[in-house]
């Protein structure tokens, strides 16, 4: 009989251990209502009881015996106690402690079978690895809740003081995006070698993580794919760390831009050039590790690009004139107008652009159409945009003596808009002049320069202003006026 301070078993009581602490500490600084938190430690009830009698009869009991007699009854009772603590608890609890006992109530209910089949020698193996999945799972997310509630937010009290940067926040981006999500990953085949371990099975982990699933050969007996358990879990973690890599490239990109040039602006050809090229490595990586042969790849490839080439021939002229317009030609925030309709760009992509319209609406153009329709880019070269408004005065009306009482008008108007910006170009200002000789009138033009946003709600404002200017100085806006004669 094996004694209580062989280390095997010392290691099994303290994964106990750890699993009641991780489980209870988990329930508690998530801030529940004690309700939730009494459900939760209810619901938990069958797997720290599972986890007890496994702990107590490998110590007492030789394997063998444990596994015929003890634990098929064991994992039967646990498990309809685990539904019936589900049904009845379940409304009472939070989300999370929710969905681990359902996990729970089918990982008891496989154990289950499993004992009373006849693989039960893999029933000990697997309830020691979920008793041993939730403890690291339920470790990582205390991590993850105390990082949230605690180093979130000095981090973004920082970045509010010295300026949203990732040079601030990119340890924080680090453990949300890429740590984390491996941690989580790593719980699968970390629990399943710790349990196989416990149990005497350490082969059979090594097996079941290793060992391949889907190996294909080639007639040369060369490997074509490869994919275990491992490598698997690898090529999605991966996923993780290179989705992070973009973020990071992208981000620090945009703040040495912004060192240079001085101006916070989209950089959408930058940033998709880099999602390609990081996604690009991150394919390599992968057709690599799971030994997918690249000559396959490569004749696979030939073979659909003369098809695809003549199906997509409209998607990829879309492709290639969207890496003309973000080389330069337009970038977000821009504002066009382009088949009679006038608007501010929102967002670019490889196959249309989309406007954002003055009524508030959104119209998309396939990139080859802005091409072909010659669209006008308002503010690639300048800010300012010209605004002409013309209205008739009398015949004899002296224009100095007009032009002076427009000018006191409309200068009253030079204002700024929110970020400080003057509304009507400085450097051209105002200026009234004569227009045309009309039918009824003498035609006066104002001219100005106004900021491409602000043009529609400006022009009306200065109509306005330039009517009641006209008003108060006893100026007449005649009407055509036509002499009937009748025989």
């Amino acid at each position: 009989m094996e004694t209580l301070f062989d280390m095997a078993y010392l290691e099994q009581a303290l994964i106990y251990g750890w699993l009641v602490a991780s489980v209870l500490l988990c329930t508690l600084i998530r801030r529940l209502s004690p309700g939730q938190v009494r459900a939760a430690v209810r619901l938990y009830l069958p797997v720290f009881v599972l986890a007890l009698a496994v702990l107590a009869s490998r110590i007492i009991t030789l394997p063998g015996e444990w596994e015929e007699w003890t634990l098929p009854s064991l994992t039967a009772f646990c498990c309809l106690w685990q539904l019936l603590a589900c049904r009845r608890l379940g409304r009472a609890a939070d989300i999370y402690d929710r969905s681990v006992a359902w996990l729970s109530f089918f990982a008891l209910l496989a154990m289950a079978l499993l004992s009373f089949s006849c693989y039960r020698t893999y029933a000990l193996p697997m309830s020691l690895w979920w008793i041993t999945l939730l403890t690291y799972v339920a470790s990582v997310w205390v991590l993850y809740v105390l990082t949230e509630r605690y180093y979130k937010p000095f981090v973004f009290r920082r970045a509010e003081t010295e300026g949203k940067s990732i040079r601030i926040t990119w340890f924080y981006d680090l453990l949300k995006m890429t740590v984390f999500p491996v941690l989580f990953m790593a719980a699968l085949p970390l629990s399943i070698a710790r349990a196989f371990h416990l149990a005497g099975m350490s082969e059979e982990a090594s097996t079941l993580i290793f060992k391949p699933f889907v190996k294909l050969v080639s007639a040369q007996g060369e490997p074509n794919l490869t994919i275990s358990l491992y490598m698997l879990l690898v090529a999605v973690s991966l996923i993780f760390l290179f989705r992070y890599l973009s973020y990071f490239i992208k981000s620090w990109y945009a703040i040495y831009k912004r060192i240079r040039t001085g101006v916070d602006e989209e950089h959408t050809l930058a940033n998709n050039l880099i999602a390609v090229l990081v996604w690009f490595i991150y394919v390599v990586v992968t057709v690599h590790l799971l030994d997918i042969p690249t000559g396959a790849i490569a004749m696979v490839g030939t073979g659909l690009a003369a098809g695809i080439g003549l199906a997509m021939k409209d998607i990829i002229n879309n492709f290639i004139y969207g890496i003309q317009l973000m080389s330069g030609r337009l970038k977000v925030g821009d504002w066009i107008v382009c088949d009679g309709m006038r608007g501010r760009v929102t967002a670019i992509s490889y196959q249309s652009t989309q406007i954002q319209t003055l009524d508030g609406g959104v119209v998309s153009f396939l990139n080859a159409n802005l091409f072909t329709k010659n669209f006008k880019n308002l503010t690639r070269s300048d800010a300012y945009e010209f605004v002409k408004i013309v209205f008739g005065v009398c015949y004899g009306m002296d224009v100095e003596q007009l032009r002076s009482v427009v000018l006191k008008a409309v200068n009253g108007l030079k204002d700024k808009d929110d970020n400080g910006v003057d509304v009507v170009d400085p450097s051209k200002g105002f200026t009234v002049t004569f227009d045309d000789f009309g039918e009824s009138s003498v035609n006066v033009a104002v001219k100005c320069f106004v900021l491409v946003p602000l043009k529609a709600s400006y022009t009306a404002k200065l109509q306005e202003v330039i009517y009641k200017a006209l008003g108060e100085a006893g100026i007449e806006i005649p009407f055509p006026q036509r002499d009937i004669h009748m025989r």
